[in-house]
């Protein structure tokens, strides 16, 4: 129980840096490549993953590694709400843990529209979608998140 935090910061590095591998291969880009009748991404994805030296261990590690990320932190984070470590004077550190557990959430669903697949395009629509009937700042959320009036090559981006 009292290894999570490093754990958690562990499994922040590994994605960092198969993320940063991934990407100087990934093309993020939803246009058909005339020779595999793909979208790009699509194409780029598959590439990794067949082509590059041990690019399907780096995607592999990386896909899973993103569920574990999210899964330790929500495991940390409920540690330190039940020991009651949020407490003065450690406020500070408690609102810096919601804001990480947010944002990795954030970058999950984000990397998960990536592959550029039925399941990503799909998975993404319903995610935008749901934030966009939020009141208020519902529609501009959603048109924030999609890049644009609708997904496309500028939600990659």
């Amino acid at each position: 129980m009292q290894t999570l935090g490093s754990a958690t910061l562990t499994a922040f590095i590994v994605q960092a840096l198969t993320g940063a591998i991934l990407a100087m291969y990934y093309q993020p880009s939803s246009t058909i490549d005339p020779t595999t009748g793909k979208p790009v991404a699509y194409s780029s994805i598959q590439s990794i993953t067949n082509d590059v030296t041990l690019g399907w261990l780096v995607r592999g590690m990386h896909r899973w590694g993103a569920s574990v990320f999210i899964i330790l932190l929500f495991l940390h984070m409920g540690r330190v709400f039940l020991f009651g470590a949020y407490k003065y004077p450690r406020e500070l550190t408690w609102v810096t843990g919601v804001l990480i557990l947010a944002t990795g959430m954030l970058m999950g669903f984000t990397g998960y529209l990536l592959p550029w697949d039925q399941t990503a395009y799909w998975a993404t629509a319903v995610g935008i979608n749901l934030n966009g009937t939020a009141p208020f700042l519902g529609p501009w959320l959603a048109q924030f998140l999609a890049g644009g009036p609708e997904i496309g090559s500028t939600t990659l981006a």
